[in-house]
């Protein structure tokens, strides 16, 4: 428990709707673009931050269930680094039950990758971070997820 794993993605029949992505840029194409990381302590996060020479920026946010829970969070994005996207985005989520125990169950997130051209220095600011994800070179960077499914693995992989 304690982990979770939401795709979002924009829905064509409802252009509209959601927040984070409401519609798809002409030349989308389906891929994992960024990660979050829970954390119980932005304080925290920050000082580390600070450390590795690194900004963040802290956002409140919040929205509530088709059964009426109200779930709270704050998020802090890093700036300052070279890495856009390939540096998560942290979250420490409110005094409510975490999603893990209430999403639909039947998938597991197996393994994380991080794959990047500057992998030794994203790797050291990952390290900063106290972050346990692995970095690898790559010529081109990616995220790579590996899903535990009822029908067996899934790897989700854009080069």
């Amino acid at each position: 428990r304690g982990r979770y794993l939401e795709l979002i993605a924009p829905h064509p029949e409802h252009p509209g709707r959601g927040g984070l992505l409401t519609k798809a840029p002409p030349d989308f194409a389906p891929g994992l673009f960024t990660f979050a990381v829970r954390v119980p302590d932005l304080t925290r996060l920050e000082q580390l931050a600070k450390s590795a020479g690194v900004n963040v920026s802290r956002q409140k946010g919040g929205r509530t269930t088709p059964d009426g829970t109200v779930l709270t969070w704050e998020t802090a994005m890093l700036s300052g680094h070279p890495f856009g996207s390939y540096v998560p985005f942290f979250i420490r989520w409110g005094e409510v039950t975490h999603p893990s125990e209430t999403a639909p169950q039947g998938c597991e997130l197996l393994g994380f990758t991080v794959f990047h051209p500057q992998h030794l220095e994203l790797s050291k600011l990952y390290g900063a971070l106290e972050l346990g994800v692995p970095v690898l070179e790559a010529e081109q960077p990616r995220f790579q997820a590996v899903l535990g499914t009822p029908k067996g693995e899934l790897v989700l992989d854009k080069a």
